[in-house]
């Protein structure tokens, strides 16, 4: 399974992106790069199998390391 990345916007202190499979959106998400606490924006219920929480797993840990490394792309994919 590919997860997919992209950043979408800076919002004030936080960058803002959307994930999900390559061909869906699973959702949106905001990293503060400073402290690498994710915030929720929205989520698709109606993502097919494997479904919302496996991405949003995926992405929260990725950001995490983006954080411990200090670099935060503009895109990303990669198989879970």
């Amino acid at each position: 399974m590919t997860v997919s990345l992209h950043r979408q916007t800076t919002r004030g202190d936080r960058l803002v992106y959307s994930f999900g499979s390559r061909d869906e959106t699973a959702g949106r998400v905001a990293v503060d790069p400073a402290s690498g606490d994710v915030e929720i924006l929205d989520l698709n219920n109606d993502m097919p199998p494997p479904g919302t929480p496996f991405y949003l797993s995926a992405v929260v840990e990725r950001l995490q390391a983006y954080h411990d490394n200090s670099s935060f792309p503009e895109t990303d994919a990669w198989k879970a």
